[in-house]
């Protein structure tokens, strides 16, 4: 190897880092892969361009195929009609015309040749359209003319029969001879034969020389005059039937000149727009190839000639590796067997086998030190056994403590529960029994509420006082203990209130929300809690005229109240501009405001928390303030019972196998 053209080659190699000539390799080989995958994705766009062409290509020969019908069409119909004079075909043409503007609209041809074609089938278009309309303009000015002259022939044909009539002693009736005249000209009108009304003008002065000399020949002056008014009526009728001919010479040249003039140029440009979209695609398709033929060509030449340097440069470089270290690989045999002696060679190399061998000698000089460092280890690992030892005795000692404060918290659980048992139970003990809502009489009233905790956050109270009935509701925040006294506190206040006032003058509903708002302030700040209270109390009175139903006065902020009249209109009271949360000042006065709502036998009432509205199932989907009122105004013809269970129903059936996340409190009250 070492006279070799190789070693020439590998000799510069070993000069260079090992991780300098891996590099060559991977930068080789990537850069092939880059031409590769270069040309793969412009074969790809081409294949891509291709496919989109295709599609172009589709949508435009359907067009084009399309617009090529719809003028074939267009042409028979306008041909049949030039033939034919029928208003049906010219319905027809139209219809046909519509929908070569349909066609036209669906053509794409980018270039100005193509929109140069499309222009010129526009005009032809155009043009045989305007021949048309003068055609139908012709056609209608003839079938003018022929009602004239059926109305005229048919008032000779009158006076004729009087004359008939009249004439039986002298053997004249005249009749069939205009009849045979009057068929002449309806076969003019029919086949439009110049020979046909020339004959039928011919006959028409026969038949008027006949009238006039049978007129002129009678002595009765009536018999006369109905002849000279026939007579009359024969001269309007050659008029009409020569302005016939001269209109039905129109149509025939007109006719001639839309079958062989308009429609063939149609037809021409029809065809030329047609073969010109056939020639467009095969240069289309013709192009595409020849651009992907040359990437693929590119493509394999290129990637042909860099895996050639890769896989020359591939065997260079392991060439290089191999050599040097078979020779390492013998030397660190010989240390293994115990000759320690042996010089390790190609320490004076540039690259990394040179550097492997330089390391080798220093680890033979380091043998010694290594063993000395060796018992300097055992010593250690000695000491480090000591302090193990302690730490474990450490950690039993902390495990003892766990242990012993984990008794403490066995003890104190129960004493916990208990308290929270004592404080749910009065809690419930103080809500409304039913026998005290079956003696309202005004209201048929039904209530729930399920705390989320073992004590809740959740208020409400219905209570009699002088003349009527008060309703309180609210929520305080949070839910367990502490929001169970706050609610505690608020009932017994509500109650208090209300025990003042009854027998003495109302003071209104915001000055006892304000008197409420001011207890509860004074003793939340004693108990340190930043609880506070959404509160709404509600006041239900007869109506002052003495009609039935009742009038609700509502104040304070919480939900909104939710009224389902008799009738299922829905109506709903944002409570959000009546006040604010209780507890968070000591003077409310100004901030609360009043509304009045009246109350006809039927109409329902909901309150609730917003425990209901934001009760989630178990994809994290709110039951909804919707959803509520859609329930209640589904039952309002329900009792109250009814309606409260089948809202808590629909509310169970939304929450499914998820926990109460927080207090729900529903009130449903129904004038009766």
């Amino acid at each position: 190897m070492s006279g070799g053209p190789v070693s020439v080659l590998v000799r510069p190699l070993r000069r260079m880092p090992l991780g300098r000539r891996l590099f060559l390799v991977v930068l080789l080989y990537g850069l092939a892969l880059g031409v590769i995958a270069l040309f793969g994705w412009r074969v790809a766009d081409l294949v891509t361009s291709y496919r989109q062409a295709a599609v172009d290509l589709t949508h435009r020969d359907e067009g084009v195929a399309a617009l090529s019908q719809a003028s074939s069409r267009f042409q028979t119909a306008l041909g049949t009609f030039a033939e034919s004079r029928g208003e049906a075909i010219a319905d027809e043409v139209d219809f046909q015309r519509g929908r070569i503007t349909v066609a036209l609209r669906d053509v794409v041809l980018e270039d100005e040749a193509g929109a140069q074609a499309l222009s010129a089938l526009t005009d032809a278009l155009t043009d045989a359209m305007d021949k048309f309309q003068d055609l139908r303009t012709l056609n209608t000015r003839l079938s003018n003319t022929q009602s004239t002259i059926q109305d005229l022939a048919g008032q000779a044909m009158g006076l004729l029969a009087f004359v008939a009539s009249e004439g039986t002693t002298r053997g004249v009736d005249l009749r069939p001879s205009l009849e045979a005249i009057v068929a002449q000209m309806e076969d003019f009108f029919i086949y439009q034969r110049m020979a046909t009304a020339n004959g039928a003008l011919e006959s028409l002065k026969g038949f008027r020389d006949q009238v006039n000399k049978v007129a002129f020949g009678t002595g009765a002056e009536d018999f006369r005059q109905a002849l000279l008014l026939v007579d009359d009526r024969l001269a309007s009728i050659r008029e009409s039937l020569e302005l016939q001919r001269n209109l039905a010479d129109a149509w025939v040249g007109q006719s001639r000149f839309l079958a062989f003039i308009s429609l063939q140029r149609v037809y021409d440009t029809t065809e030329a727009l047609r073969g010109f979209a056939q020639e467009r695609e095969r240069m289309l398709r013709r192009d595409l190839e020849d651009r992907t033929g040359v990437a693929i060509t590119v493509i394999v030449v290129l990637g042909t000639v860099i895996l050639l340097v890769g896989f020359v440069a591939n065997a260079l470089v392991i060439q290089s590796i191999r050599t040097p270290l078979l020779s390492l690989n013998a030397i660190m045999q010989d240390m293994a067997n115990g000759n320690w002696e042996r010089e390790v060679e190609g320490r004076d190399a540039g690259d990394e086998v040179g550097a492997m061998a330089r390391t080798l000698e220093v680890f033979k000089r380091n043998a010694a030190r290594i063993r000395e460092l060796e018992v300097d280890k055992r010593e250690i690992l000695a000491r480090e056994k000591v302090e193990t030892k302690r730490a474990l005795a450490e950690l039993d000692a902390a495990h003892l403590e766990i242990k012993a404060l984990t008794g403490r918290l066995s003890t104190e659980n129960p004493r916990l529960g208990a308290e929270l048992d004592v404080s749910r139970r009065i809690q419930h003990m103080v809500l409304p029994r039913p026998e005290e809502l079956a003696r309202i009489t005004a209201l048929d009233v039904a209530t729930c509420m399920e705390a989320a905790d073992e004590v809740g956050g959740d208020y409400f109270d219905i209570l009699e006082h002088d003349g009527g009935i008060r309703i309180g509701i609210g929520e305080v925040t949070g839910h367990g203990l502490e929001s169970g006294v706050v609610m505690l506190l608020a009932q017994s206040a509500v109650r208090t209130l209300n025990e003042r006032v009854n027998g003495l003058v109302d003071p209104g509903l915001p000055a006892l929300v304000d008197a409420l708002n001011r207890s509860l302030f004074g003793n939340i700040q004693r108990m340190g809690s930043g609880t506070n209270l959404t509160f709404a109390l509600l006041d239900h009175t007869p109506r002052p005229d003495g009609r039935p139903g009742g009038v609700l006065r509502v104040t304070g902020q919480h939900e909104s109240v939710i009224i389902v009249r008799a009738d299922g209109m829905l109506e709903e009271v944002d409570t959000r501009m009546l006040g604010m949360p209780l507890g968070l000042v000591d003077n409310l006065a100004q901030s609360l405001a009043e509304e009045t709502l009246d109350l006809a036998s039927g109409d329902l009432v909901v309150l609730y928390t917003d425990g209901v509205t934001e009760a989630v199932n178990e994809r994290d989907q709110l039951y909804g303030l919707e959803r509520l009122k859609q329930v209640c105004q589904i039952h309002h013809r329900a009792s109250a019972l009814e309606v409260k269970n089948a809202v808590i129903a629909d509310l169970h059936a939304h929450i499914g196998a998820c926990k109460v996340l927080d207090d729900l409190t529903l009130i449903v009250m129904k004038q009766r």
